[in-house]
């Protein structure tokens, strides 16, 4: 699957038969095998599309991911990226690690074998996440300000070069602003 999305393919209904009745047969397959190949499809232009399909497929059923997943990473494409502030590079950069942290909990990443750098990546971009969200108001929108200084100092030092990763699930104007800030800290 990931191959079809590397190479811009679609796979036949036949195959995504095959895939779906066999979904389960995933976790018998080294973790690490199976973090690599998100890995290569987190990377894809498309790979927000990729891994909805890997989840609708049952695909990652075995490692903790939830159906909220896949509408948070409707969001992690290269245009909201790009309509956020990040240049070509940091978008390169931090779109695999959104929509990997999106998809799967700290846990799995490391059930997975991921690095150590990758769990606490992962860990830390949903935890701030959740404290942004828990932050505002149902009314208001989701953005940095919210949150009292010593916590946006907290968030700012946790994540470090990974901020841009985190600004990508916020709307554009506040990632935008935030994103400047970052570059001239």
């Amino acid at each position: 699957m990931r191959l079809a999305w590397e190479l811009e393919l679609q796979l036949d209904a036949t195959s995504l038969g095959w895939i779906r009745q066999h979904a389960g047969l995933l976790t018998a397959v080294a973790g690490e095998r199976v973090l690599g190949e998100l890995k290569r499809l987190a990377c894809c232009t498309a790979g927000h599309h990729g891994l909805e399909q890997a989840l609708d497929l049952g695909l990652l059923q075995g490692w903790g991911t939830d159906a909220a997943a896949a509408a948070a990473l409707q969001q992690l494409s290269i245009s909201a990226g790009l309509q956020r502030g990040l240049n070509d590079e940091e978008a390169n950069l931090a779109l695999p690690l959104a929509r990997l942290a999106t998809l799967l909990p700290a846990a799995a990443v490391q059930r997975l074998r991921g690095s150590r750098r990758l769990q606490q990546s992962c860990g830390q971009l949903r935890h701030g996440w959740l404290e942004l969200a828990a932050s505002c108001e149902p009314s208001c929108e989701v953005c940095l300000d919210n949150l009292a200084e010593p916590m946006r100092l907290q968030l700012h030092r946790d994540l470090e070069c990974d901020l841009p990763a985190l600004l990508l699930r916020l709307p554009a104007a506040h990632a935008r602003a935030a994103m400047e800030r970052w570059r001239d800290g």
